[in-house]
């Protein structure tokens, strides 16, 4: 499924649109969730659905981030690029 599905399962407008909701095609129930807000914040300023307002309303019910199955953070090199920028 991708963006193009997307337009099945809500009334996008355009592809734009379709674009920001696509991380959550398989998840239908955050997608309508997710919609519900564009359209919500678009209504209180009586304008059409931007694909902002879509991106906005995507990033606090996006799908759950995937465990990292990649090595630990290695806070040596944090700290090495918090002390060059330190010294400039």
């Amino acid at each position: 499924m991708d963006a193009a599905d997307v337009g099945t399962m809500v009334p996008v407008r355009n592809e734009r649109q379709a674009r920001e909701l696509a991380p959550l095609r398989d998840e239908p129930e955050q997608l309508a969730e997710a919609w519900g807000e564009a359209q919500g914040r678009a209504e209180v300023e009586e304008r059409p659905v931007t694909a902002q307002d879509v991106r906005e309303a995507v990033e606090p019910v996006g799908p759950e981030p995937a465990e990292s199955s990649s090595r630990p953070r290695d806070d040596r090199r944090v700290g090495h690029v918090v002390g060059v920028v330190g010294h400039g």
